[in-house]
């Protein structure tokens, strides 16, 4: 392929482009060095950079939360939120109490999208993890379609080694305050993978063969419905514990009740776009 144009590489790094058209950059980027060189000379987004000039980050962190912190600090700043001011995703917000029928109970994680609370199903009785939109993200049209993505990308999908989607919804929010966005799927027990790695860098040959064939498996399930991931990292590699509650999941290798479940298809793209 010819080299992008500066313009095509911003576009790029913004996450602009077409889903068909990022992926060919990424291989090309990967053969080209030249580019390579091309995309580190391109300025940061002044959003991100004033956003990042105010907001406070713990020296000593893991390099996984360093990565995930300047990620939610990216999405946000660059949707039109921050302005220069401190930003704190964790913050911008009171969580709700109630969504649709899903009573929330307390808040499991964060993330540039949304965030994602433990939550009672008051229908069935049954506990969820349940994923909000951004109030902010909810009312940007990139943020909006990327989130019905994943859902309707995961809710297809039928597999051991894939989170289950129960429901994808829209509900008023409290006072007029908008919409929100969700989607409901099943609550895990267990850690992320990239947890567990931090106590295991170097897990057993065994062990390390379990995740990675547990993984594929998913993943081959997902490619049969024509869906790509695109995103396959620790941090989306969820390490299942059935039948038992509690406690961090051992490298002993990993016990029969454990299992890997593929989470976040947020970037999953349709084989045929």
């Amino acid at each position: 392929m010819f080299c992008p144009t500066d313009a095509e590489l911003a576009d790029f790094l913004g996450d602009r482009l077409p889903p068909a058209r990022n992926d060919e950059l990424e291989r090309h980027l990967d053969t080209c060095p030249e580019c390579l060189a091309r995309v580190a000379e391109i300025p940061a987004d002044p959003r991100f950079l004033a956003a990042l000039r105010h907001t406070p980050i713990p020296e000593k962190v893991p390099p996984a939360e360093l990565i995930d912190r300047l990620e939610k600090l990216y999405t946000l700043s660059t949707i039109g939120f921050g302005n220069g001011a401190p930003v704190d995703p964790t913050k911008f917000a009171s969580p709700p109490t109630q969504v649709a029928h899903y009573h929330i109970l307390h808040q499991l994680g964060a993330g540039g999208m949304g965030v994602v609370y433990r939550a009672e199903d008051t229908h069935l009785r049954r506990p969820v993890a349940l994923k909000v939109l951004w109030p902010w993200a909810a009312r940007d049209p990139q943020a909006r379609r990327r989130f019905l993505r994943e859902a309707r990308a995961v809710a297809a999908l039928k597999h051991d080694h894939i989170v289950t989607i129960f429901q994808v919804g829209e509900a008023p929010a409290a006072e007029g305050a908008g919409t929100h966005l969700f989607l409901a799927m099943e609550l895990l027990e267990g850690e992320g993978l990239d947890h567990w790695m931090l106590r295991h860098p170097r897990p057993r040959l065994a062990t390390a063969l379990r995740i990675a064939r547990e993984a594929a498996a998913g993943l081959a399930a997902a490619h049969d419905r024509g869906v790509i991931h695109r995103d396959v990292k620790p941090g989306n590699l969820w390490l299942e514990v059935r039948g038992r509650r509690g406690g961090p999941v051992p490298d002993t290798p990993l016990l029969p009740d454990t299992r890997v479940k593929l989470l976040d298809f947020g970037l999953a793209v349709a084989a045929d776009e």
